[in-house]
């Protein structure tokens, strides 16, 4: 009897030891990574020290870096072609400053606001959400028949960059906005535009920029 006691003792000591070897082994479901939101919020508003006038130059340049970018017009190789599920091709990108989706955002974010991203290139600022169009950029990892990368929809479309061509004028002025008016040369032709432009610290930013929150082209025909 007092072995029969000893052992059901020593089961009842090594079920628990045999519970917790058990739950060790078991994989731990790993975390998922944070899925990219296409419109990233600005942190704070906070005031540049770029004087204003400056500002409205570098932006305008960098719009029409974007303009490059949204119509699928980066160098790429053409010799390099990545065909997706759906059969659109896709040429492998060669411009050194744009080879991710990410360097693609963080660009668009620094030079506009969330909202003015989304209404001046809504393609790259929702870019993936929309599952009937197909993707202006997708980033390819192991295929066997192309190198890893950032290709561009093969698309061929027509584009014309903005060039000051008058003095800007600043009004509405505040802390952390203000007002540009001045005319450009636009497909040939003088058109006025009208920037609304807002101070911001965002996600991508390690100091408070002048971003484009809005472009109003008023046209005279």
């Amino acid at each position: 009897m007092k072995k029969k006691l000893l052992a059901i003792a020593a089961i009842a000591i090594m079920i628990p030891l045999i519970l917790c070897a058990c739950k060790k082994e078991q994989p731990v479901e790993p975390a998922q990574p944070a899925t990219q939101e296409a419109s990233v919020e600005p942190e704070t508003k906070s005031t540049p020290t770029e004087d204003p006038k400056a500002a409205v130059t570098r932006l305008i340049d960098e719009v029409n870096i974007l303009k490059y970018v949204d119509c699928v017009a980066l160098d790429c190789d053409e010799g390099l072609i990545y065909y997706d599920e759906l059969g659109y091709s896709y040429l492998m990108v060669t411009d050194p400053d744009f080879q991710s989706i990410g360097d693609i955002w963080e660009y668009l974010f620094r030079t506009f606001t969330a909202q003015g991203a989304t209404e001046y290139f809504p393609d790259l600022a929702k870019m993936g959400q929309d599952e009937n169009n197909p993707s202006p950029y997708v980033m390819v990892r192991d295929d066997e028949d192309v190198p890893d990368g950032l290709y561009e929809l093969q698309a061929w479309l027509g584009f014309s960059t903005y060039e000051i061509v008058s003095d800007i004028t600043i009004s509405n002025q505040t802390d952390n906005s203000f007002t540009a008016e001045f005319t450009v040369e636009y497909y040939g032709q003088w058109v006025d535009l009208t920037m609304g432009v807002v101070g911001e610290k965002g996600t991508y930013d390690e100091k408070p920029l002048w971003k484009v929150d809005s472009i109003v082209e008023n046209w005279e025909y």
